[in-house]
């Protein structure tokens, strides 16, 4: 019975302490959210790449932050991707879940591409990212 009381309480502070960041991480993210679809801006930018293709890329990076894939056409290519990191961790925040790395690992194993060459990580957009991809894609089809 003392274990069950002990699992009880246990839960409970953590309702207590997890419900509130989700709520606060929720209205955080709503900036991006409240948009509407960005397909318009990336066709813009890309004009010759397939649909599908943009997607798909969209969906490694939401897929990485652990985002629905529903919001993948809610980012724009100029977005940068620490802004959305840092909405999602704003300064002062203990730890998190390795979305970035995520993010790296899965656009080297999918494009071949290594963010860890990029020198200003800072300020890289998520269309400057799809055009390493393209450009990596290339390089992988001997077209470049």
């Amino acid at each position: 019975m003392e274990k069950l009381i002990a699992i009880g309480i246990l839960l409970a502070i953590g309702l207590l302490i997890g419900i509130p960041l989700s709520i606060a991480r929720r209205k955080r993210l709503q900036k991006y959210w409240s948009r509407s679809c960005a397909g318009r801006e990336w066709r813009q930018r890309f004009p010759n790449v397939p649909r599908q293709d943009i997607r798909a890329f969209l969906e490694v990076f939401v897929d990485a932050f652990g985002f629905r894939s529903r919001h993948r056409l809610k980012f724009s290519p100029t977005d940068k991707v620490m802004d959305v990191y840092r909405t999602v961790y704003p300064p002062g925040s203990a730890v998190d879940e390795m979305e970035l790395e995520r993010f790296a690992l899965m656009l080297e194993d999918e494009y071949g591409v290594d963010l860890a060459v990029v020198s200003k990580l800072e300020e890289i957009t998520l269309g400057e990212v799809f055009k390493m991809t393209r450009n990596a894609d290339q390089a992988l089809d001997g077209t470049a």
